[in-house]
């Protein structure tokens, strides 16, 4: 990954991955691997899950310029509808978590149903589940008046096809196939069988984890002290990447003041006063913008926003709380 992305940086890469880049604002010679992760992959895994994946294909082996500028023109409005897509079903699923009234007895875990969600999003939408829900999630549609497809995603103590593969061996025909690795499977059931199987995925994962791991910890590397706040600390942390599974980026723990809650968050530091900028992914709209929210606890990463040549300060917020 290192040696990659210092080619993407000297301008060593395809077509395919300047343009992409290019269309998102961003310049390839400050490429990051959260670039590659959030920026990169999603709009070529959308060409796969709404459309035809052979363009996203073409995209990348493509030598000719103005081609690869068009095909990733179409998968940015692509990765859009996902989004689109993405969040109807999410709020579907929430709507249906508060219809069931499961708060004081969630399963730990989870199977949900719509026989109208798109197939080609779930998985994304049991990942989302899972992360609000600290435990596993099964997210299923139906794809015929009798069979129904699930999308998996699992949490550290639950291997997830190896619970999908005890559950078949000890209920024959239950699933009529499956297939994955530890934290994310496919399966599909009849129809039928989807309140069974619910049932007893439910009992094999009480198994697995206790009361303790469905609490949703996460650990940081502590409260980074004030004179740390600089570009030189965020340099320093964006070159030793890249980070990845088993090697997670740095994350810090610390309450700030709310300066601005708008499209960006502007931050004020309690000691030293020095206002930052930040940004938030997936907040729960009906939370924030909180303005009668003076200040909150967050869990962040240090980053640098680049900007019209400009470079400064700037934090991506993983959770935040109100204070």
């Amino acid at each position: 990954m290192a040696q990659g992305l210092r080619r993407i940086r000297a301008g060593k890469c395809r077509m395919s991955i300047k343009a992409l880049l290019a269309i998102t604002k961003r310049n390839f010679e400050n490429v990051l691997t959260c670039d590659l992760g959030f920026v990169i992959a999603p709009r070529i895994n959308a060409v796969g899950r709404l459309d035809d994946m052979s363009v996203g294909v073409e995209c990348l082996l493509t030598e000719d310029v103005e081609r690869a500028r068009s095909i990733a023109k179409q998968l940015d409005v692509l990765n859009n509808e996902r989004r689109g897509i993405e969040e109807d079903m999410r709020r579907q699923a929430i709507r249906i978590l508060d219809d069931l009234q499961l708060e004081q007895d969630l399963p730990s875990g989870l199977c949900i149903f719509e026989e109208t969600w798109h197939q080609g999003v779930l998985g994304i939408l049991a990942s989302r589940l899972k992360d609000k829900l600290h435990r596993p999630v099964i997210a299923f549609t139906a794809i015929s008046e009798t069979e129904i497809r699930g999308s998996a995603r699992s949490v550290g103590g639950v291997h997830m096809r190896d619970v999908l593969n005890k559950i078949s061996v000890q209920n024959p025909g239950l699933i009529t196939r499956f297939g994955g690795h530890a934290m994310a499977a496919g399966l599909s059931l009849e129809r039928e069988s989807y309140e069974m199987f619910a049932q007893i995925f439910r009992a094999e994962v009480e198994q697995h984890l206790g009361s303790a791991d469905l609490d949703g910890v996460i650990y940081t590397d502590g409260e980074l002290p004030a004179e740390y706040f600089n570009l030189a600390t965020a340099g320093l942390l964006r070159d030793a990447g890249p980070w990845g599974e088993g090697f997670a980026e740095p994350a810090f723990f610390g309450e700030f003041v709310l300066v601005d809650q708008h499209l960006k968050l502007t931050l004020r530091t309690p000691e030293t006063k020095q206002e930052i900028d930040a940004i938030c992914f997936n907040v729960n709209p009906n939370i924030w913008p909180n303005f009668r929210c003076a200040k909150a606890k967050m869990v962040y990463r240090l980053g640098i926003n680049e900007y019209n040549g400009r470079r400064s300060l700037q934090l991506t917020i993983d959770e935040l709380i109100p204070n």
